[in-house]
């Protein structure tokens, strides 16, 4: 398992912590993730049918933001690493 680097500023407070995959399943797109901000555990974010979501309530903002956040770092990670295997 590896850990996903999260540094998202979020109202004014730049928020950092990690995200660890708990399941992902190719064919649908869907994936799961334990997040911790801050040290904490905050819960499990989600994505499928093209939508973030939490198993706890938070705010849907700050869930669509780092949604998207971890989306496009995981994206650059491997556009990086596609472009450095060449």
């Amino acid at each position: 398992m590896y850990k996903i680097p999260i540094c998202i500023g979020y109202q004014g407070m730049l928020l950092t912590g990690h995200a660890y995959p708990v399941k992902v399943t190719g064919n649908d797109g869907s994936s799961s993730l334990q997040i911790f901000i801050q040290g904490w555990y905050i819960g499990i974010l989600s994505y499928k049918d093209e939508k973030w979501t939490m198993d706890k309530p938070i705010d849907p903002e700050f869930v669509k933001a780092l949604g998207n956040y971890i989306h496009t770092s995981e994206k650059s990670i491997i556009a990086t690493a596609a472009m450095n295997y060449f």
